[in-house]
């Protein structure tokens, strides 16, 4: 058995719609950072840490840092809307993430 944290785990750290934003917000990297801390090998992004808005380069950070520890990585989104799966099968590919 695999043991691993989601960012679902952190909503309060990530942010809450309708409430006001932490100070210093968790993102994937902190994700990661935490799982490598809690020695997981799994890491869930779901959709509270919406992949579709990464800035340039943050996708190749997280893929190289999930690489670099060992942590595979899994993804999620909400809906099934044609084009947002579409995207976020490029974005599983290209994170090597084996669940969407």
């Amino acid at each position: 058995m695999r043991i691993g944290i989601g960012s679902y785990a952190f909503p309060w750290a990530i942010g809450v719609p309708g409430y006001p934003p932490p100070k210093k917000p968790l993102d994937a990297m902190g994700l990661l950072k935490k799982a490598k801390a809690l020695k997981v090998d799994i890491v869930q992004i779901c959709d509270n840490l919406p992949l579709h808005k990464a800035k340039e380069g943050e996708l190749d950070e997280i893929r190289d840092a999930a690489n670099d520890n060992g942590i595979r990585v899994q993804i999620g989104t909400r809906g099934v809307r044609p084009d947002q799966l579409l995207i976020y099968l490029e974005i599983a590919k290209f994170l090597d993430a084996k669940i969407l």
